[in-house]
């Protein structure tokens, strides 16, 4: 069993607001944009991340509570490189002063496999992979401001890969800097910000907080 020890790395803040919407919604929204400078800034891939938790789903939890401070950790990669998979060990961070996430190379073992890997966390305890999501993520850039759309949404279950769960939603995020004005985020996008974890949800929707 492979054991990791969990650690920080400072970053900046940023301001992060999603907007859940229906795929027809996201591409008018998407297309509505492109009106007003909306630029491609990345190809669109495909992404799967892996979550990790303890044996009480307390990340889980205390992200439902809104709980601060808070974080999730996850293993990401991007399943259609042509080359070897490179793997990214992030974690999300959510506290009084802010959001911030932090991102480091990870070297998976040829003979392991991603239910092999554990983390030991200094608030929670001994995390392992829980869930896979896998999405299809577009790439966008306006006025300084990031923008991403997620569609084809896909949750599945770690320990038995029959339970899965497609999403019918799509959710565009704005992502900007943290000094960045909210009245001119809304500008951009009049839609109500509604809350939406992809985690969250695949808990949910699996059936795993039983």
């Amino acid at each position: 069993v492979m054991i990791k020890i969990l650690g920080f790395l400072l970053m900046s803040y940023r301001i992060e607001e999603k907007i859940p919407v229906s795929i027809a919604e996201g591409t008018q929204l998407i297309n509505h944009l492109k009106k007003i400078g909306l630029e491609r800034l990345y190809p669109s891939r495909k992404i799967a991340s892996s979550y990790f938790d303890n044996e009480n789903l307390d990340l889980f939890r205390d992200s439902e509570e809104g709980l601060l401070p808070r974080k999730k950790l996850r293993l990401r990669c991007y399943p259609n490189n042509l080359d070897e998979i490179e793997y990214s060990m992030e974690t999300k961070i959510s506290s009084v002063e802010g959001r911030f996430k932090t991102s480091k190379p990870f070297m998976l073992i040829s003979n392991k496999s991603l239910t092999d890997i554990q983390f030991l966390d200094c608030s929670y305890g001994i995390l392992k992979p829980v869930v896979e999501i896998l999405y299809l993520r577009e790439y966008y850039f306006v006025n300084g401001i990031r923008i991403t759309l997620d569609s084809d949404i896909r949750y599945k279950d770690l320990k038995c890969f029959s339970n899965y769960f497609f999403e019918e939603r799509c959710v565009i995020e704005l992502k900007a800097p943290d000094n960045t004005s909210l009245d001119f985020l809304i500008s951009l996008i009049h839609e109500p910000r509604r809350r939406f974890s992809k985690y969250c949800n695949a808990i949910k929707f699996l059936n795993l907080s039983r």
